[in-house]
């Protein structure tokens, strides 16, 4: 969860900037650097954090729920034996860890 956290610290303002393009035929117009000057300009450099918390809340909860969840997910799908152990069982595990840790995630979204 920490890994995912500083990620999200340093890929937020490319979020913005792109959500910003994205909602405006203005910010589309400018691109990706005018629109990260016009931004700056108008608002501030601390602007291209705004909305920082709720991304550091969903990746906290996500990544670390999904990562955590594998190993009992494995165990409950009866991945136990490397031997034995199919691709479709590790991948149902997977599945049920990821869906599980979207679930925790997805309102911080």
């Amino acid at each position: 969860g920490g890994a995912a956290v500083i990620t999200v610290t340093f890929i937020h303002p490319i979020d913005v900037v792109k959500t910003r393009i994205q909602i405006s035929s203005e910010y589309g117009a400018l691109g990706m650097a005018g629109s990260t000057k016009k931004i700056i300009a108008g608002e501030g450099v601390a602007a291209l954090w705004k909305g920082v918390n709720a991304a550091w809340l969903r990746e906290s909860s996500y990544t670390s729920l999904r990562l955590g969840l594998y190993e009992p997910c494995k165990v409950a799908f009866g991945c136990t034996d490397p031997e034995t152990t199919t691709f479709l069982k590790k991948f149902a595990a997977g599945s049920a860890a990821g869906g599980l840790g979207s679930l925790a995630g997805n309102p911080f979204d």
